[in-house]
């Protein structure tokens, strides 16, 4: 949504001819479409700004979010200044932090008092500011919007910091609610790295695992680990999630886990195995069942496909 200056202008006289209960709906009716529509907190922040400056005639102005570690104040929206950093930044000393705190409502600043709000030490002269609005969810610091001179070198009256403090909570809220997106969009990110490395994790290790089920004769090396490849291969032709195919491959490196309870001398057997030595040969997938079921792994089938990997297609047995 964009304002036109027509638009601003009659914003603004509205501002100085209404009743204040009818001031703060019509500038609430025009700042409610910019805090909740599907921007990013640039677009966010700039609307807002441009609403706010043409209600109270600000020649220019600045919203700025706090960023904790280091403490400073870092520009997301800015209009009216001839040169403006790309991002201006004030860093702030603890006093600093405590009266953006503590402050209660809009203030006005001047040379003389813009040190108690904020540092000469930035990239950015305070003395451009005429007005600072600390912007608290909760009375915690989020933000502040800062105002330059007004038309014509109007003062900001008692009257219009009572507006730009009726504004602030839901500018402040609407900056809030972006950073809590953003937080929760990089921790869920964080978790998905970190699932990801227990994957590739459990992954190496069940390679690893999977070399040593075959060493009992020359004939199986390799065989658990091609067994597995295939199958995710498989999996991943057919469509199947990432974790499915990382399931398929962990069960094809250890379908076989329960050749290590037979006797190697049955696997290179040059004769016919007698029944006995047929059902220890077939009790592999029973056994390999009952070892890892005793395992906690991140997939939860990998037992189903050990105990059946030797079922017959109509599930009639070994």
């Amino acid at each position: 949504m964009l304002w036109s200056s027509r638009r601003s202008e009659k914003l603004a006289d509205s501002f100085f001819t209404s009743r204040p209960p009818l001031l703060a709906s019509q500038v609430l009716a025009e700042l409610g479409p910019v805090l909740t529509g599907e921007r990013d907190l640039s677009q966010t922040a700039n609307g807002a700004l441009e609403v706010v400056m043409a209600a109270i005639r600000a020649g220019s102005g600045a919203l700025f979010r706090y960023q904790e570690k280091p403490a400073m104040l870092a520009s997301i929206a800015a209009q009216g200044f001839v040169v403006f950093p790309q991002t201006a930044v004030f860093p702030l000393l603890p006093k600093h932090v405590h009266a953006l705190t503590n402050v209660t409502g809009p203030q006005r600043i001047s040379r003389e008092r813009c040190d108690t709000f904020l540092s000469s030490t930035g990239n950015i002269s305070s003395v451009w500011f005429r007005c600072i609005a600390p912007l608290k969810v909760h009375g915690k610091l989020i933000g502040a919007l800062l105002l330059g001179e007004r038309e014509e070198g109007a003062e900001y009256t008692p009257e219009i910091l009572k507006q730009i403090g009726d504004l602030a909570p839901f500018i402040a809220l609407a900056m809030y609610n972006h950073q809590l997106m953003m937080s929760l969009e990089e921790r869920t990110a964080d978790n998905l790295k970190l699932i990801a490395s227990v994957h590739s994790f459990w992954d190496d290790a069940l390679a690893a695992f999977a070399a040593t089920i075959d060493v009992k004769t020359v004939q199986m090396h390799g065989h658990s680990l091609r067994v597995g490849r295939y199958a995710a291969g498989i999996a991943e032709s057919i469509g199947m999630s990432v974790a499915e195919t990382s399931e398929m491959r962990a069960a094809g490196y250890l379908h076989n886990i329960g050749m290590v309870t037979v006797d190697k001398h049955l696997l290179s057997k040059p004769s016919a195995l007698e029944p006995g030595e047929f059902q220890e040969m077939a009790d592999h997938t029973v056994q390999g069942h009952r070892i890892v079921s005793t395992v906690q792994f991140p997939w939860p089938k990998i037992p189903e496909v050990v105990r059946s990997h030797h079922e017959r297609a109509d599930g009639s047995g070994y």
